[in-house]
């Protein structure tokens, strides 16, 4: 792993929860993973692998492949609180959307089990919202991305709801090999849309300011109609 670039001032933990869902209060960790990165430039690595107490959910089981089953005989956060504050202490704090989960998650467990984790007196970095910063993920980065153009008139609800109709043609368009597309034109565009009928209601609040553009030169997600049953279409084989 590459060295940290810059000169630390006190120790930073990177650390990665697994847990039983995606509330803070309600939800327990399962696994803690974290690595220490002292100020000399040494690297400690620690994972427990905690049992939550409460179920967990199948559908979270198939997210990260941990059951009841695993951690059935593993200790609880209680038992390990005292370890994973003492790796925690002094540190300075960061992980990937680490202030809206991470951080709350870990917050509620040291809570149940009696200690202050004291997150005010730690700085937090949340390499998401670096990320972010530097790579945006809002409507102009989007045109930018899927059209190559500026987006001209940003925050004016018609200039925007042009946008987003412009990139949603292009993702139809990168989500279909070429061939295929230029061969079934409009209609296969028809039916990649069907899923998106349940936004309309959204989408026509959002467009009735338009008046610069005739919505039906577009893919014509408001009157989708389902295509026939496949044995009464003709078979067209593709060259």
């Amino acid at each position: 792993m590459a060295e940290f670039p810059i000169k630390l001032e006190r120790p930073l933990v990177v650390f990665d929860l697994e847990t039983t869902g995606t509330s803070p209060r309600r939800d327990r960790i399962i696994e803690l993973s974290a690595v220490r990165v002292n100020v000399d430039g040494s690297e400690e690595v620690r994972t427990w692998l905690l049992n939550p107490t409460i179920p967990i959910p199948p559908e979270t089981t198939a997210i990260h492949g941990i059951s009841d089953e695993d951690v059935k005989d593993c200790p609880t956060f209680i038992d390990r609180a005292k370890d994973i504050l003492a790796f925690f202490d002094g540190c300075d704090i960061s992980g990937y959307n680490s202030d809206r989960f991470d951080v709350p998650c870990l917050e509620e467990e040291f809570v149940r089990a009696g200690y202050n984790f004291a997150t005010s007196s730690r700085r937090r970095i949340d390499v998401q919202r670096i990320y972010h910063k530097m790579e945006p993920r809002d409507l102009t980065a989007a045109l930018k991305y899927y059209c190559g153009k500026e987006h001209v008139g940003a925050h004016g609800a018609e200039a925007d709801t042009l946008a987003t109709l412009e990139i949603l043609k292009a993702q139809l368009v990168k989500a279909l090999p070429l061939r295929v597309v230029r061969f079934f034109g409009k209609s296969i565009f028809a039916r990649l849309v069907q899923p998106l009928n349940a936004l309309v209601p959204i989408i026509k609040r959002l467009s009735g300011r338009i008046t610069s553009v005739k919505l039906e030169q577009y893919v014509n997600v408001w009157s989708y109609v389902p295509p026939p049953p496949i044995s009464t279409r003709p078979t067209i084989p593709l060259k």
